[in-house]
């Protein structure tokens, strides 16, 4: 149930593989891994889930862990992934814990009907970003940028929603690359420019992080934004790449609808 459902993210820098997962886990499926606890799990993840109160956040935790223990299983080549333990760093980074002597890198993103994440090669920084497209927000999130950035959105040929979640999810996904999560004052974060790849597809460089590119892709009713090194290599689409595993397993679209 757990590995087989991670994607390889076929990451590259200096035409060398960096070793990357990248999994999903949606609401429609929430009762069943409610039942499934034990299964994936690890029993200080099972008592703070217990522990929790309010209906959006268990469901946000769970879908998150499931999808974090799907790529941190493929990635560590565990069938087990209750000997996997997901803790909780200062600034709220998800951290790993293993008994390997490395453990991977691991992002995030929660929006409000699915999860995703990603277990990336020790040391190599990436950070996710997974947004639910909603018209009532985005005036709210235009409200954060600055006029660089709001001049950057005027030129992309995407409705004013979309392209304000498309510069949100590249800021956010930056913030968790560089593991400050939205602690500093969000123009710290300023994108620069923004190019299209393809469609529906864009790349961000940043004003103040020239280290870092951020990928995003736009697939109604989803905006997914990936933040990764500069120099690494990122040639696939995972919301289309996700899509094709759901149709691919019983003929029915599961996600991300």
């Amino acid at each position: 149930m757990i590995a087989d459902a991670a994607l390889p993210l076929n990451l590259s820098r200096q035409h060398k593989e960096v070793p990357s997962y990248l999994a999903f886990s949606v609401a429609p499926n929430y009762p069943s891994l409610v039942q499934d606890l034990e299964r994936f799990l690890h029993p200080s993840e099972i008592s703070y889930f217990r522990g929790l109160e309010f209906p959006l956040r268990r469901t946000s935790f769970l879908l998150g862990r499931h999808a974090a223990k799907q790529a941190l299983a493929a990635f560590l080549r565990e069938p087990d992934p209750t000997l996997i333990e997901i803790c909780t760093g200062t600034f709220c980074q998800p951290l790993v814990k293993y008994s390997s002597a490395e453990t991977p890198e691991l992002t995030i993103a929660h929006c409000q009907d699915a999860a995703v994440a990603i277990a990336c090669q020790t040391g190599h920084p990436v950070g996710v970003d997974l947004e639910y497209l909603d018209p009532n927000k985005s005036q709210v999130l235009k409200s954060q940028f600055t006029k660089v950035e709001l001049q950057l959105l005027k030129r992309l040929q995407e409705s004013d929603e979309n392209s304000s979640y498309l510069l949100w999810t590249a800021k956010e996904a930056l913030s968790k690359a560089i593991k400050c999560g939205l602690t500093v004052p969000f123009e710290i974060l300023e994108v620069k420019e923004i190019h299209q790849t393809a469609a529906r597809a864009y790349v961000s460089l940043f004003k103040n992080f020239s280290q870092f590119q951020a990928h995003s892709w736009i697939e109604d009713p989803h905006v997914l934004s990936i933040t990764l090194p500069r120099r690494t290599c990122l040639e696939v689409n995972p919301l289309k790449a996700l899509q094709a595993v759901a149709f691919g397993r019983g003929g029915q679209r599961n996600e991300f609808t």
